[in-house]
């Protein structure tokens, strides 16, 4: 299967890429048990667009579920998922469909109403904040998003100071808690 990409580490699904050692893949499985895993899935779905992302590991609870199809997942495999569900939510994302419990069918028609109903409240981030807010959650210093950006550090520290007076926190590491609300 030349168009399935395993990834773990953001860095890496972008690195094969770049490195022109392959073309983008159709279909990514990233591995969502570590707690950058939502923030790489959003840089992954904005960088690679034409992948779809099946998410694996992915507990089959309201928040897990909803923060993995926020974060732009086409699909996922349950932590208790066997290899024909592997199989399955790569076949279904291939083909523009998800397959899901009813239980998250339930979850997801409340979310839609919910958001059809929401105004548009709070001072929203920039796409550029949210995008530094992304390389926050996983990790990435002042420096290090400064040189994947192309940009000076000091203008990902304005960047960073902006977004603790519109989130309304005082530290760095709780920005992505935040956006990850």
């Amino acid at each position: 299967m030349d168009d399935v990409a395993e990834v773990v580490p953001y860095d890496n699904a972008l690195l094969c890429v770049s490195e022109g050692e392959r073309s983008a893949p159709n279909i990514v499985l990233l591995d969502m048990s570590t707690d950058a895993s939502a923030a790489a899935a959003r840089l992954l779905a904005r960088d690679l667009p034409s992948a779809r992302i099946v998410a694996l590991a992915v507990p089959e609870t309201e928040p897990d579920v909803l923060a993995c199809i926020e974060a732009g997942v086409s699909g996922y495999v349950p932590r208790t998922g066997s290899i024909d569900d592997l199989v399955a939510a790569i076949r279904d994302a291939i083909r523009g469909e998800a397959r899901c419990s009813p239980l998250i069918t339930s979850v997801l028609m409340r979310r839609v109403a919910t958001l059809a109903n929401a105004g548009g409240t709070g001072q929203r981030l920039t796409t550029r904040e949210r995008e530094i807010a992304e390389y926050i959650a996983l990790g990435m210093s002042n420096r290090d998003i400064a040189c994947r950006l192309g940009i000076e550090m000091c203008t990902v520290k304005n960047h960073v100071h902006h977004m603790l007076e519109k989130l309304g926190v005082n530290r760095r590491a709780d920005i992505a808690d935040c956006i990850h609300a």
